[in-house]
């Protein structure tokens, strides 16, 4: 099993993959993470399992990663997810939770 720990560095090296340009676009968008919830489970669903950096690839804003995490930490609250990882400081890998 995977730690909050081992989440929170996946998190922050997904911030710092981020692409870090020059200049700044100010983008009004509107992402909740209740949207955000709905989407990893059904990404879940359909492939069973994702990689953190899976479930925001659809977008690569700042916003929209920060919401994503937000909404796992979300749903491992609500015991709706389970984290892996097979080697320390190695890849996350993200699944529903069955027992729930």
């Amino acid at each position: 099993e995977a730690t909050i720990f081992d989440l929170m560095r996946a998190f922050k090296e997904a911030l710092e993959n981020l692409e870090n340009d020059i200049y700044h676009t100010v983008r009004i968008e509107d992402v909740s993470i209740e949207e955000r919830v709905e989407i990893i489970e059904r990404m879940l669903s359909e492939r069973g399992q994702a990689s953190f950096q899976e479930l925001y690839s659809d977008s690569p804003y700042r916003l929209v990663v920060i919401v994503t995490f937000l909404a796992i930490l979300e749903l491992i609250k609500l015991n709706r997810l389970v984290l892996r990882q097979a080697i320390p400081f190695g890849p996350i890998r993200i699944y529903l939770n069955k027992n729930e």
